[in-house]
């Protein structure tokens, strides 16, 4: 039998909260096939686990094999309570959002306690910084810049809010540039005047933001079936791409996809019909976006 790599028969792709001491990582497997393999060979375990995340074997609280969703999840206790600054391991960080954020606390935003004197509890959220590069420092000023690459969620306001008070200095945010956001970049960035000059030479098209989706067509047959909504067994479909890594990072779309067809009789190459989700228990995909009818 041919020895195939975990990452191949299954994703990990969530961690949250379990309390203030804990975190639950989660790994789900596609098939039923592969998650009863993995289950039965004994190759998954807290020794393993331990192992690969090069963690004490003493910090995985819990180990538990979860059928319904042919999912394995393992409960690591924290190094610091959650919200420390500084806790982090490898899921990630805590932190806490700025008092002044459209965040909702009991159905109102944060901002608006803000403006009423008011600061309710705020729970802190998981949030990922991949990477993080001091560009400069100016010691005269007390400032420096930095070019941070994160998670959505993430409040830069806040990482100078917590550098500051790790110095011991306080720290504010005075200037902010994005320059990315998910496979758009600054460099595709326009101008007010250049957009009224000619808008429409500066149009993607309707897909390409959709890079970390699987990719897959129809049979001219199943075409009109899915732009009503109705369901297509995957067996009929052509495969041409599986979602990638970053997608499948996000529980919502480790089974996105792009979906092509022939929309006309006509026409002589597939088109871009919408976006579906695969049922791995049903092996089929359903449309969640149509943008053509």
């Amino acid at each position: 039998m041919a020895t195939k790599k975990l990452v191949d028969l299954a994703k990990t792709i969530r961690s949250k909260n379990a309390g203030t001491d804990r975190i639950t990582f989660d790994i789900i497997f596609r098939e039923k096939e592969n998650y009863e393999l993995v289950k039965n060979s004994g190759a998954l375990t807290r020794e393993t686990v331990a192992e690969l995340y090069g963690i004490p074997l003493s910090r995985i609280a819990d180990f538990v094999e979860f059928d319904p969703a042919y999912a394995i999840k393992f409960t690591i206790n924290r190094l610091k309570p959650s919200g420390s600054f500084g806790e982090g391991d490898v899921f990630g960080c805590q932190q806490y959002p700025p008092l002044y954020s459209a965040i909702k606390v009991d159905g109102r935003r944060l901002y608006e306690y803000a403006r009423n004197g008011k600061t309710p509890d705020i729970e802190p959220r998981s949030v990922v910084i991949h990477k993080i590069d001091l560009l400069e420092y100016d010691e005269s000023e007390g400032r420096l810049a930095f070019d941070v690459s994160c998670s959505k969620g993430t409040y830069i306001r806040s990482i100078c809010r917590d550098l500051g008070e790790k110095l011991g200095c306080g720290g504010a945010m005075s200037f902010l540039l994005r320059t990315s956001a998910g496979p758009f970049t600054v460099d595709n960035a326009v101008t007010m005047e250049e957009a009224e000059a000619g808008w429409q030479s500066f149009l993607f098209p309707m897909d390409w933001p959709l890079t970390h989706f699987g990719k897959v067509v129809l049979p001219d047959d199943r075409v009109t079936p899915f732009c009503s909504g109705l369901s297509t067994s995957k067996k009929m479909l052509k495969v041409l791409e599986e979602p990638d890594e970053l997608a499948k990072e996000d529980v919502r779309y480790q089974w996105a996809y792009k979906v092509y067809g022939k929309a006309e009789k006509t026409a002589s190459e597939p088109s871009f019909l919408g976006v579906a989700f695969y049922d791995p228990e049903a092996d089929e995909i359903k449309a969640h976006k149509v943008f053509y009818r």
